[in-house]
Formats: structure tokens, sequence, C-alpha cells
């Protein structure tokens, strides 16, 4: 592929609950990731759908039925989807909406009372099981966040509805992220604006060798930082970057395996929880990172969920995963999730180029796409690895080897590299059989 994947991330919550702030600095961090990230809005985001959005939200409009304006606002997003959202996955953007559909069933549903099966009958017509790929529910009591609303300058007609209203609003996106915690991520919106957007814990999720340790660090450090730049990248130079690159900062733990140890164990976690629970000496946070966290046994992670249900005020637990879905439902569903997607194969080649790297164009093959983890198969030996599997499935194949020759050398590749070339290989039988040529296989 020449493209990261697209990805679909939409923003949900009563009024007031500061969804434009929060899509303005996850848009900033993206781009500065190297993203391509386009923001958008419910109803609205075509010449069309702001004009229905404009009758919708005008409070000078007389009441009209629930009905109606349902409908107007499903027509507004059919019009969305089919323009906007899915012409900028295809061009592998992130998409960040201001609202979508589970809006409708919060507000016209649960709020307006319109039948909530009616509604999943209308939402699969229009958008035919189409949905976020994750979705941010900034919550906080109605009453705070009608407040904010209303230090405006102008109402819209849904924000002069009253009060008992919004309270069905809330009771309604709470219901729905019960329904679907795996997608629907619940952050308290209460406090500052860089607590929010930090959130109580980050699960960094994605494929071996993109970096998402260093990621973690890199974001862990800037938490510290005396002297932000405007990317709100860590300057590198102030006390506080010193002490955390030469490890020394106490605020900040990096909890991962031990040597010798195939898994995190409980009494890590232990540690670790009890390390939160210390006052902070840098004026943020405690943090502590994760890694790699889907290698917790399972004790490890009952006691670690124990304190995601009742997070100390003042830290932050950051878990990355390169396999998310070896994490408990109960830890990823009290998680914001932050995907870190492969960089396009041009981009790659040209990073590992820069680095000096011979072979890259099979090295970023054999990594799937990963260009730190092509860094560490462009060394001769695993290369040579990789040849030996390659020509003795082919020598197997044309009849030169037998079977057990071929297991012969399998057996010096460890089980988790060999299935993976395994599938690679496939994959490029099946596009060289359709004739689709595979630079990187001569």
């Amino acid at each position: 592929m020449n493209q990261p994947m697209g990805r679909f991330v939409s923003f949900e919550g009563s009024e007031g609950v500061g969804k434009t702030t929060q899509i303005a600095r996850l848009k900033r961090r993206l781009e500065s990731l190297g993203r391509t990230v386009v923001t958008t809005r419910e109803p609205g985001g075509t010449e069309v759908a702001e004009q229905i959005r404009n009758l919708v939200l005008d409070k000078t409009m007389p009441p009209m039925a629930p009905d109606t304006e349902l409908l107007l606002i499903y027509a507004a997003r059919a019009e969305h989807v089919a323009r906007v959202i899915k012409p900028a996955l295809d061009d592998g953007a992130v998409v960040i909406s201001d609202r979508f559909a589970d809006a409708s069933m919060a507000y016209q549903g649960f709020a307006r009372g319109i039948d909530v099966g009616r509604l999943k009958e209308l939402n699969q017509w229009v958008l035919g099981g189409f949905k976020p790929d994750v979705t941010v529910l900034l919550d906080m009591p109605v009453q705070v966040g009608m407040e904010r609303a209303r230090a405006r300058d102008t109402l819209d007609r849904f924000e002069q509805e009253e009060i008992g209203f919004f309270e069905r609003v809330r009771q309604g996106y709470l219901s729905l992220a019960r329904e679907d915690p795996d997608r629907v991520k619940i952050v308290d919106a209460n406090g500052s604006v860089d607590e929010v957007a930090s959130a109580i814990a980050s699960v960094v999720e994605g494929v071996p060798g993109l970096g998402k340790e260093m990621f973690g660090r890199a974001f862990s450090q800037s938490l510290y930082c005396q002297n932000l730049q405007d990317n709100e990248e860590a300057c590198g130079s102030c006390a506080s970057c010193h002490q955390f690159e030469a490890g020394t900062l106490s605020d900040f733990r990096l909890l991962t395996l031990e040597e010798g140890h195939a898994s995190i164990g409980v009494e890590q976690i232990r540690e670790t929880i009890e390390f939160l629970t210390l006052s902070h000496e840098h004026g943020r946070k405690k943090v502590a990172m994760l890694w790699p966290a889907d290698r917790m046994n399972i004790n490890a992670a009952n006691s670690l969920l124990k304190t995601l249900e009742e997070p100390a005020g003042d830290s932050l637990i950051i878990l990355v995963a390169s396999q998310p879905e070896r994490l408990p439902v109960t830890i990823r569903s009290r998680c914001q999730v932050v995907s870190i997607p492969a960089p396009s194969r041009t981009n790659a080649l040209a990073w590992l180029s820069t680095q000096g790297y011979e072979n890259a164009d099979l090295a970023l093959a054999v990594a799937g796409g990963a260009p730190l983890a092509a860094v560490h198969f462009s060394e001769d030996a695993l290369l040579a690895s990789f040849d030996a599997v390659l020509g003795s499935l082919v020598a197997q194949v044309t009849g030169q080897r037998s079977m057990q020759e071929v297991i012969s050398v399998w057996r010096q590749v460890d089980v988790e590299s060999l299935l993976d070339w395994m599938v690679l290989i496939s994959e490029w039988s099946i596009l060289c059989a359709n004739g689709i040529e595979q630079p990187s296989i001569k």
C-alpha cells in the first residue's frame, strides 16, 4: 500500500463538554505525527448538509415534529458520508467529526422519545453498518455543561431545551457506551483542557515496529517539559527533559518485562500502583507506562483493573500494546485508544534510505510495513534467514527438496516470525498470480 489506512473518529457529548477544543488539540497532535486530518461536524460538512443544519438549529423556526427533525438530520448525514467522510478515508486521512450517528440515538431517541428500534433500522438503511472506528464520549454533569453553553453569546434551538432533556441525552450516551465499550470511550470532561486531553489511561496500539514505545515515551516527556514547543513536543533541553532522558525523573516509571520472564506479573503491577499513589514532585502527574501491556498475565491485569476503576486524580497510565486484543475487554473499555498506523511505503522507504540501510525494500516488506522493524530485519543474518525459508518453500513446491529438509530449515526460525513470513509469502503469491508485480521479490 502507498498510503496509511484511513481512520474515523467521532466526538460525542451533551452541550458544553468541550468537543471543539479537544478536536482541535487532537488534530494538531495527529498532524505533528505526519497524518492528514480532516475535521468536520454534524449536521453539516457539505454545502447541502450545512443548509439543513441551519434549518434544524434555527431557534426562530416554529417547533418541528421529532420525526421531521430526525429525517432532516439523516438526510444531511447521508450527504456528509458520501461527499466528505468516505472519500477522505479512502485517501488515508484521519476524519474527526463533531458528532455522528450516536448523537441521533441520544438526542432524537433517548431525549425526544423516538423508538430506538426504528432509529436502528433508519441507521442501517442510510449507513449500512458504517460507523466510527472510535468514539470519544466527553462526559460531565449536565448542569456544569449547560452553564458553559449558556455563557455563549447565542443559543441554538437545542441549547434552549430544558435541563431534563439534556439529562436524558447524557443517560442515552452512557447507555450507548455500555452497549459498545470497545468503540465508545468515556472521558471525564470535568478536568482542565490538558487533563481531558491526556485522559486517565491511553492504549497505544499498532503492529510491532512502528515506534509505539518511542511515542509513549515522547508523550510522557512532554507532560514534564518546562519549555514545550509549538507542536507540543518536549524541548529536550530543560532540566525536566534531561532528567527524563537520563531515567532519573522520579514521577515517571516504565514497567516492562523483567529479564528471563515472558510476562508482566502481578507484583510489578502492585509496585506500580503504589508508585502512583505517592505525591508527585514536578507539579504535573505521576505517569506509569506499561510496555508491552499485552504481556500482562491475568492476575496482573485484574490488579491493574482495580486502579483503572478508581484512579488517582493526578496519575496517568499508558498501556502500549502490539496485540491489544490480548488485553481484557474490561481494561480496554476503560481506556482511550490511540492507534498508530503504518506510514505509507513511500515515506517508510524514504526514511530508511536516510538512515543508510541496504535492502530497505525487502526488509520493509518482511517487516509488514513497519519501518523500525525493517531496521531490525535489514541485518544480514535475518534477511538470510528469511531467504532460506522462502527458498526452501520454493524448492519443496518444485520438487527439489523433501518436506523433512524444509522442516529442518524452518526449525531454525522462531515460530512467530515463521508464521508472519508464511502469511507474507502467501500474500505475495496471490498478488503475483493475479499479475500484480511485487517490487520486493525478483
